[in-house]
């Protein structure tokens, strides 16, 4: 293996330890963001986040645990 398959390896771990981080506190998440949201565009910020849900953030999450399964599966499956 080469530097570039623990390089990869790395970003995976990160990635599905972020996704993890980011599915556990999706609501947490969410509900700062909207908040933001609110703050900066104001009665604008506050229809858009009606719209919006946390379902979307946790699927944030998942996509990014998918993302690093398959860097690490890249990292050590790759060949040069």
């Amino acid at each position: 293996m080469t530097i570039e398959n623990y390089i990869v390896i790395a970003i995976g771990i990160f990635a599905i330890v972020g996704g993890v981080l980011i599915f556990r506190g999706r609501r947490r998440i969410y509900n700062l963001l909207a908040n933001l949201q609110k703050d900066l565009i104001g009665e604008r910020g506050d229809s858009l986040s009606k719209r919006a849900s946390a379902y979307w953030v946790g699927f944030t999450g998942i996509v990014s645990i998918a993302i690093g399964v398959v860097a690490i599966l890249t990292g050590v499956f790759a060949r040069e």
